[in-house]
């Protein structure tokens, strides 16, 4: 077996953090098909409910390591509020999020537990992404 010592870890995850520097967080209410390593950005089907708004993540969490192993470092909370607007009001049941970096490259993706109703005033996503780099390789 390999390893990436701690201090590797840390030095990768900040090398690839510094990398996703102004990349966006975006919710997904649509997918053609199974989320997996095949996944590109042209599967999803971006949300558009009232008051939707990618998110640009301008800096990322310092990188640490993880308890889990590894090193990891977090968007930090990006919250996505429902704001009903002015006519047909827009409601989306958002199934998951995904994220690209600047150059628009799609950069990882994930489900929610059960999908989110994003329908009302005080329907909200508060979603703080962990990308990890596991010690073992």
């Amino acid at each position: 077996m390999n390893v990436y010592p701690n201090s590797a870890s840390l030095v990768l995850a900040g090398y690839i953090r510094t990398a996703l520097a102004a990349s966006k967080l975006r919710l997904f209410k649509g997918i053609s098909q199974p989320l997996s390593v095949s996944t590109i950005l042209a599967n999803f089907v971006e949300a558009d409910y009232d008051g939707y708004v990618e998110k640009t993540i301008a800096t990322w969490l310092p990188a640490y390591l993880d308890p889990v192993g590894g090193a990891s470092f977090q968007s930090g909370t990006q919250q996505f509020d429902y704001i009903p607007g002015v006519g047909p009001e827009v409601p989306n049941t958002i199934l998951g999020f995904y994220i690209i970096n600047a150059t628009g490259a799609l950069i990882a993706a994930g489900t929610f537990t059960a999908p989110v109703a994003m329908a009302a005033t005080g329907d909200s996503i508060p979603l703080n992404v962990t990308l990890n780099w596991a010690r073992t390789i």
